[in-house]
C-alpha cells in the first residue's frame, strides 16, 4: 500500500513539473508571437532598355518569423493585377536582430509592398499606404548608397540616398583602397527631393565623385550622414562588407 501511495505521489510530481514547463514554453512564445515585417532597403540591380527592371529586396522580420511566410507584393506593370515573390531567409542580421529576408522580381514598374503571412492572418507593410518604390528607404534606414549607372576608369560616381532628418547635415563617402588601414574623404553634395516618402519622411539625393582610384580592385567605400543639429552619425556600410567599384547598374 505504501508503495501504491509512493508511485502515485512521484506521478503527481512529474505531472506538476511537465505542467510548470509547458506553462513557461506558451508564456515565452506568448511573449515573442507578436510579427514585426518592415522594409530594410532596396535597390535596382538591372535597367534594361524597354523599362524593365530587376530589383531586390531586403526585409527584416523579428523572430517568429518560422510561423509564417515573407513576400513582396509588386506591380508587374501599370494597370496590370499584382504579383507575389516569396522571400527567402538570409544569414544577415538588422541593428535589431532581426532577420534578413530577400526577394529579387523584375518588373516594368516600381511599386510594391510588403506581406507576410502568419498562421491565420495576412500582415502588411505599405509605407503608410504609399506604396514602395526603388528610391524608398527602409526603416530606421537613413541612408542607402545607389548603383552607379555605368562602370568607369579612374572614378566612381557616388549617389547616396538620405531621409531628410535635419536641414543642416553633411553627407560624405569614405573609401580606401588597402582595406581601410587607410582612408579619404569625399563630400556629397545636395542634388534633389526624390519624388515620395519613406515612412511619412521626405527623401533627397546627394551626389559627388571619387577621383583618383587606382586599384578597382581594392577600391571600397561606404556612406556617413551626420545631422549637425544634435551630432549623430548614420552609416550605409552595406553589412559590413561595404560597396566596390563594380557596385553599378546592368543596363541591357
Amino acid at each position: 500500500m505504501k508503495s501504491v501511495k509512493k508511485i502515485v505521489s512521484l506521478l503527481a510530481v512529474i505531472s506538476l513539473l511537465t505542467t510548470s514547463i509547458f506553462a513557461m514554453s506558451v508564456s515565452n512564445a506568448s511573449a515573442t508571437s507578436i510579427p514585426d515585417i518592415r522594409l530594410h532597403s532596396t535597390e535596382v540591380t538591372y535597367q534594361g532598355s524597354r523599362g524593365n527592371s530587376i530589383r531586390t529586396v531586403y526585409i527584416k522580420v523579428n523572430d517568429v518569423e518560422k510561423y509564417g511566410r515573407t513576400f513582396v507584393h509588386y506591380e508587374y506593370a501599370p494597370g496590370q493585377p499584382w504579383m507575389d515573390a516569396e522571400a527567402t531567409k538570409t544569414n544577415l542580421k538588422s541593428k535589431e536582430g532581426y532577420s534578413i529576408y530577400k526577394a529579387t522580381f523584375s518588373s516594368y514598374s516600381n511599386k510594391f509592398a510588403l506581406k507576410y503571412d502568419f498562421i491565420a492572418s495576412t500582415l502588411w507593410d505599405n509605407n503608410y499606404r504609399e506604396d514602395f518604390t526603388d528610391k524608398t528607404l527602409g526603416y530606421n534606414e537613413n541612408v542607402k548608397a545607389e548603383r552607379a549607372p555605368y562602370l568607369t576608369t579612374g572614378y566612381y560616381n557616388v549617389s547616396a540616398i538620405i531621409r531628410n532628418i535635419s536641414y543642416a547635415k553633411e553627407v560624405k563617402a569614405v573609401w580606401s583602397e588597402d582595406n581601410f588601414k587607410t582612408t579619404k574623404t569625399v563630400n556629397l553634395n545636395y542634388k534633389e527631393f526624390v519624388n515620395g516618402h519613406s515612412y511619412g519622411s521626405t527623401i533627397e539625393r546627394w551626389t559627388g565623385t571619387i577621383n583618383g582610384i587606382k586599384n578597382p580592385s581594392n577600391f571600397k567605400f561606404y556612406l556617413t550622414y551626420k545631422t549637425l543639429a544634435d551630432g549623430k552619425t548614420y552609416v550605409d556600410n552595406n553589412f559590413n562588407q561595404y560597396y566596390d567599384y563594380h557596385y553599378y547598374t546592368s543596363r541591357g
